[in-house]
């Protein structure tokens, strides 16, 4: 969000590729994300936003999935759940996923973190695309000072 600034770290970026060694099987990254955040207001706290991919034997990167969870505000250690969907389109968007591999993306992909009423992902047609789980360590500074307790 506007009211926090990036200070020091990637705030965008690929991590990596893992073979899962089949459907069903479960891909591991390993990918540390190091951000440093400034901010002059709490609204807009940090949210972390996913797309998930994957590659075809021709070695096209196909989507799978957006998600978003919105940071823990208290310090320490996190394990969290993002939950993944998919864009589903109409008939004609599920005919080229069927017969050429080809899936709905969002134009927009800044609209996986919108959650204003009426905005966002509202309104589209969506599928359960999994669960990826992550470990975030959250450390904050200076907040007390601002009469901020978390």
């Amino acid at each position: 969000s506007p009211e926090w600034q990036v200070l020091g770290g990637e705030k965008s970026g690929t991590t990596q590729v893992d073979c899962s060694g089949g459907e069903g099987l479960d891909a591991v990254w390993d990918h540390p994300i190091d951000l440093h955040f400034g901010c002059h207001t709490l609204v807009g706290w940090p949210r972390l936003r996913c797309e998930i991919w994957s590659r075809d034997q021709f070695g096209s990167n196909i989507l799978c999935g957006y998600g978003m969870v919105s940071c823990p505000m208290q310090p320490g250690m996190h394990n969290l759940e993002v939950v993944t969907w998919a864009p589903v389109g109409g008939i004609t968007e599920r005919l080229s996923t069927f017969f050429l591999g080809i899936k709905p993306q969002l134009q927009d992909p800044a609209i996986v973190a919108n959650t204003r009423p009426g905005e966002g992902r509202f309104g589209l047609k969506c599928e359960s695309a999994g669960i990826v789980y992550v470990s975030l360590e959250i450390m904050t500074a200076g907040l007390n000072g601002h009469g901020v307790r978390v």
